[in-house]
């Protein structure tokens, strides 16, 4: 197992992270795609498995730019950090093919769970899905590819069940501009490698026309992919730098998928719908207040959704006041802004520990009347059977064979007649006694 100290320009030149070494793990998703897991050993408040938005790298958490970075904070909060590299990540191989939000929902994060579950021994671990990984995340859970005891609680961070856009971005979906991406090509979103193939000069055409005053081509370009990703007054200089490592290309294909799904506004099918049961664990949702990747009215329709199928009890939404989409994780003072909601998280996941247990409780209560309560008639034919063993045992000829029977009863007749022969005698004798009188 390889460690790492720095990673270049993401982490390293600007100061040294205070987290111990991070270790590399990969891992294999069930169809066999190669994955990885990048471990912050931590302290004892157990695993929490961090997952970036599309076209990054869990890495990207790890920020030197700002004064602590989300990992960096969770690890101070005394946790045992996982981040994962799922197959969007530019560092893997996989995210050179086409692929969809099922492919990560049944095959990457089952694994990835399962991974840090077996390297821990955690019966269940918490999770933070940012961006695209969120909707993901859930539709494993609602399709049972992923079971729900596996997770402790849950952090979608701008994205569920929803995928609702700002008003150029649903323009650009409704009208089906997606098809213009061969799906097989990648979508560069670096201004020095881009491409004449198709994908990239649709975008570098979508980029010209896109509003604003960025002077970052990474940055434009990546609007014109995915929408609007910073609140540029929550970014410093260095991290914004930064976007085109952050985000260099992602697959057309996978657009092209998101985009169908962001057509009918949700990720759910007629039979995700009828397992929203499976969804009844601790779940804060977090949009930033300008979001122009998916509005926030996305994770209000999801957090609508999940109360009225599960009750209110289990849930929490919140808007982050003047935050946009990725700067809620990678801003300047992202951290503090996170502080709060991990506090109620925490306390949120402790009540529904002791929610599951006064539940064992009860059910255990429930199942032991049930047991008695059928015990009951049993106990009753018990006795009813002693009864008539112990009949059974004073007259022992009642369930002999028929012959047998009737030559007891032919004995027993004619025993009786001696008796009233010989009883019958001696009183006769008295009544001529008393008439000769």
């Amino acid at each position: 197992m390889s460690t790492i100290t720095s990673f270049p320009p993401l982490f390293g030149p600007n100061r040294a992270l205070r987290l111990p070494p991070i270790e590399a793990v990969d891992f294999t998703a069930s169809d066999g795609t190669a994955l990885r897991l990048h471990h912050a050993p931590g302290g004892p408040r157990g695993p929490v498995l961090l997952a970036p938005g599309t076209a990054m790298s869990g890495l990207s958490l790890c920020l030197d730019t700002v004064p602590e970075s989300l990992t960096e904070f969770l690890h101070a909060q005394g946790f045992d950090v996982w981040l994962l590299d799922w197959r969007a990540s530019p560092q893997l191989p996989a995210h050179r093919h086409p692929y969809t939000l099922a492919d990560v929902a049944a095959y990457d994060w089952p694994a990835a769970v399962a991974s840090v579950r077996q390297r821990t021994a955690a019966d269940s671990i918490g999770v933070l899905a940012h961006c695209l990984s969120a909707p993901a995340l859930l539709l494993s859970l609602l399709r049972g590819h992923l079971p729900t005891a596996q997770l402790r609680s849950i952090v979608l961070s701008q994205a569920a069940l929803h995928l609702i856009q700002p008003a150029l971005a649903r323009l650009k979906t409704q009208s089906h501009l997606d098809g213009l991406l061969p799906e097989q090509q990648l979508i560069h979103l670096v201004p020095d490698a881009v491409t004449l193939h198709a994908a990239d000069v649709a975008i570098t055409a979508l980029a010209l026309l896109q509003p604003g005053r960025c002077d970052s081509g990474a940055c434009r370009r990546q609007s014109a992919t995915f929408g609007g990703l910073l609140q540029h007054d929550q970014v410093n200089e260095a991290t914004h730098a930064l976007m085109g490592a952050l985000i260099p290309e992602v697959s057309a294909g996978f657009l092209r998928d998101v985009a169908e799904r962001a057509r009918e506004g949700s990720v759910l099918d007629e039979q995700d719908a009828r397992h929203l049961a499976r969804l009844r664990l601790p779940i804060t949702l977090l949009s930033g207040e300008h979001n122009q990747t998916f509005l926030p009215a996305a994770t209000e329709a999801s957090y609508r959704l999940l109360c009225a199928a599960n009750g209110p009890e289990l849930y929490h939404r919140h808007v982050l006041a003047g935050y946009g989409h990725l700067d809620c994780l990678i801003g300047q003072r992202a951290h503090a802004v996170l502080r709060p909601f991990e506090q109620r998280r925490a306390a949120g996941a402790l009540r529904h520990r002791r929610a599951v247990v006064e539940h064992d409780h009860v059910v255990r209560a429930r199942r032991q009347e049930r047991a008695a309560a059928e015990l009951r008639p049993a106990d009753q034919e018990h006795q009813q059977q002693h009864r008539q063993r112990a009949q059974q045992q004073h007259q022992p000829l009642l369930h002999a064979q028929p012959l047998a029977v009737a030559l007891h009863r032919r004995e027993q007749e004619l025993l009786r007649r001696q008796r009233h022969h010989l009883e019958a005698a001696p009183i006769e004798q008295m009544d001529q006694d008393r008439h000769c009188r």
